[in-house]
């Protein structure tokens, strides 16, 4: 939900493969977590691209659904190759925030997630 796990046990490269494997699944599919992360994520989302109006928008959706008691839980492929930020490290857009224009998406990848190990 707008995350991934942390690079406990493997790589960046792994990790980005996985989630790669991951996208590729139909968009309907739907996507459970075993830990809900989701407003910590959208919050932290929205810290490296404030300008994304996606990530604005579902952060907005997420607190919402907390206010009134609902479920954050499943989320879709679709839903979250579009709103999750570490799906989007080949997007030049989450490159150039991150000053790393130049970089392959598991090396954004790499970084988006030792900055969100950090996040707090």
């Amino acid at each position: 939900m707008g995350g991934c796990g942390r690079l406990l046990e493997g790589d960046a490269v792994t990790m980005w493969q996985s989630l790669q494997r991951l996208s590729a699944l139909p968009p309907e599919t739907l996507v459970y977590c075993g830990h809900d992360y989701t407003l910590e994520n959208y919050e932290f989302a929205v810290t490296i691209d404030p300008a994304n109006r996606r990530f604005r928008e579902r952060l907005a959706e997420v607190q919402k659904a907390i206010e009134y008691g609902q479920l954050t839980v499943p989320s879709t492929i679709a839903q979250e190759k579009e709103t999750n930020i570490f799906l989007q490290a080949g997007n030049a857009q989450i490159k150039a925030v991150l000053d790393m224009s130049g970089a392959q998406p598991h090396e954004v990848f790499a970084q988006l997630r030792s900055r969100k190990d950090t996040f707090a």
